[in-house]
């Protein structure tokens, strides 16, 4: 359909679910060369901010981090944010992706899977900063909700005044890189 039968905005729209497709398929090269061969000016502002996050994630993909941030910028959307949030952590901009991550999670009594992970990532983010004050404000903030949550543990080390060391950082890390945040923009 976007290569024969259709045109004009319908072939847009249509480009940005194979976009999508491609980038479930983890094609990103590929999504972003349906997304360019078929922007059309004064397409609706919904249909151009999809196809722009879209955009963004393929570049996340291909490790451009530095494009992904720049296209979301201004973006206020969940899966927008997101994305500039993986961006900053992939990118190791710790003071950033604290900073991003706490955005994702601004209510301390809502800590569903998503919520806790962010949170969670801000807390290793702020750590890597060697940020104490960011880990006192994260510890004051959420700690009573965390305690009831199953990384009540691991929160509470990361936010505490003890001295970690880089092994166990690493694993800590690790652990919580294996939960993949991208998959929250798939859900959206």
């Amino acid at each position: 359909q976007v290569e024969n039968r259709l045109r004009g905005a319908g072939q847009s729209i249509v480009a940005a679910d194979l976009a999508a497709i491609y980038l479930m398929d983890r094609q990103p090269e590929a999504a972003l060369r349906v997304l360019a061969s078929t922007r059309l000016a004064g397409l609706p502002d919904n249909v151009r901010l999809e196809r722009r996050v879209l955009e963004a994630a393929a570049y996340l993909e291909l490790g451009r981090y530095g494009n992904t941030i720049e296209l979301l910028e201004g973006v206020d959307r969940p899966d927008a944010r997101a994305l500039v949030a993986e961006a900053h952590w992939r990118d190791r901009d710790w003071p950033a992706a604290a900073s991003a991550y706490l955005a994702l999670s601004p209510e301390a009594a809502n800590l569903g899977p998503e919520t806790r992970q962010s949170v969670m990532r801000a807390a290793i983010a702020y750590r890597l900063a060697g940020d104490r004050a960011g880990l006192e404000g994260m510890r004051s903030r959420y700690l009573t909700a965390m305690l009831k949550t199953p990384d009540a543990e691991t929160f509470d080390w990361l936010t505490s005044r003890a001295e970690i060391s880089s092994m166990a950082l690493t694993q800590a890390v690790s652990e919580i890189a294996d939960r993949p945040r991208v998959d929250a923009f798939w859900k959206s």
